[in-house]
């Protein structure tokens, strides 16, 4: 089995890379030395990265965040995949009016706040 030490130890052998955001590409105050590096040398030789994470937010809320906070440019990556984007994603599908009990912290409620305001989810005070 191959020890990888560094991204650059496999960046030539595949199209494509799944990265993970939080304790990958930071630790959630600052970026890991040389991680951000690491993604433009993927984009700068021609590989696609796809940033991965289970923020409860819109992956465009994460993206923004990202370039914010650590200067991880939009350009850098092909795209953001969130569990809260895959979770709103899945309540599209579903037939206007579902009746659904959230349960979260009111910040991220903001991630389905437009298919509530739209009545296509009505969210219930009472689970019965």
């Amino acid at each position: 089995m191959k020890l990888i030490q560094h991204l650059s130890d496999i960046s030539d052998d595949y199209e494509g890379y799944i990265v993970d955001v939080w304790g990958v590409l930071h630790n959630g105050e600052t970026p890991y030395s040389g991680a951000i590096d690491a993604i433009g040398q993927l984009k700068r030789t021609g590989k696609k990265c796809v940033l991965l994470s289970n923020s409860p937010m819109r992956a465009s809320h994460v993206s923004n965040q990202l370039e914010a906070h650590y200067v991880l440019t939009k350009d850098l990556y092909a795209g953001v995949v969130t569990s809260g984007e895959a979770t709103h994603e899945y309540l599209k599908l579903q037939p206007k009016g579902l009746k659904l009990y959230y349960i979260g912290r009111d910040y991220f409620f903001q991630a389905i706040q437009d298919l509530v305001e739209s009545g296509h989810i009505d969210i219930v005070e009472d689970v019965s």
